[in-house]
């Protein structure tokens, strides 16, 4: 991404089509492995079958980069502790709520837990303008979780959906630190 003077004190933000590409497909790859998650039948087994690829790709990387520093360490046995968690209350969520519900709310509540945490446990705090952004997204995903006719019975799906958000807040956060 580069900011390009647009004149009289503007500033534009381009994004290189290659780089915009990969976030799409990457995008286009987490909501893929997060329906087969939820369709494929027994949730561990579908989990190992998507991630197990994953960590032979991380051990193969680690041999042609090398180890990360030692002072790192327990920021990644951090970050691993509050991954696997998620998993097993994503299959748990998956299990029982549905989809369109669980993945919005659980991937939209995410950043703004990481600045709640980030602010209480780090002292880190974002601008007006980062806070505002993050508040407007969170508002969206609440506009998403609200069935006014139904919102009894969504309560233990969100409280799921959320879970599942405040783990990826946590291990994001330990990624962000380590």
């Amino acid at each position: 991404m580069n900011y390009v003077d647009g004149g009289e004190g503007t500033f534009a933000l381009t994004v290189e089509p290659f780089v915009l590409g990969l976030v799409l497909l990457a995008a286009l790859m987490h909501a893929a492995w997060n329906t087969i998650l939820k369709t494929g039948g027994d949730g561990l087994l579908m989990l190992v079958l998507i991630k197990v690829p994953t960590m032979v790709i991380a051990v193969l990387v680690v041999a042609v980069v090398g180890l990360p520093s030692m002072a790192s360490i327990p920021y990644a046995i951090g970050s691993a502790a509050g991954f696997t968690v998620y998993c097993f209350l994503l299959i748990w969520a998956y299990r029982v709520g549905d989809l369109n519900f669980i993945y919005p709310v659980a991937r939209g509540s995410a950043p703004l837990g990481v600045a709640l945490l980030s602010g209480l446990l780090l002292g880190e705090y974002l601008s007006g303008p980062g806070l505002g952004g993050i508040l407007i997204i969170s508002a969206g995903i609440a506009v998403l979780a609200y069935h006014p006719h139904t919102l009894a019975r969504h309560i233990p799906d969100l409280l799921r959906a959320v879970s599942v958000g405040l783990c990826i807040a946590i291990y994001t956060l330990f990624d962000g630190v380590g």
